[in-house]
């Protein structure tokens, strides 16, 4: 009697778990196939809201920023809050996000 480390070892273990798969080329075009058809469903869910207006905030955090606009200095996004403020300010909302201001630009 062969013990699990037996089976293991010759390969039969193995080859009962390989037996019922796909060959690789077909699960890699599946799984392309899957991630494709996943991005064409939220693009098109998402794709209506692209000529829609800005709402809430939007204006102040990105019409009204200063560190948005053309011409202004990168620096300012690292040392400035979400609102364009300087972090020292007294008026500042203190909510630090340069990447998200980046998007912006």
């Amino acid at each position: 009697m062969e013990t699990r480390a037996d089976m293991t070892d010759s390969g039969r273990g193995k080859k009962s778990c390989l037996q019922g798969r796909l060959p690789l080329q077909v699960e890699v075009a599946w799984a392309a196939a899957c991630y494709a058809a996943l991005l064409a469903l939220c693009a098109l869910c998402y794709s209506n809201s692209l000529q829609g207006e800005f709402v809430h905030d939007d204006v102040w955090a990105i019409v009204n920023n200063p560190d948005v606009r053309p011409g202004s200095s990168l620096r300012n996004i690292f040392s400035n809050d979400f609102w364009g403020k300087r972090m020292a300010d007294n008026t500042s909302h203190k909510s630090y996000r340069p990447l998200c201001i980046l998007t912006f630009k």
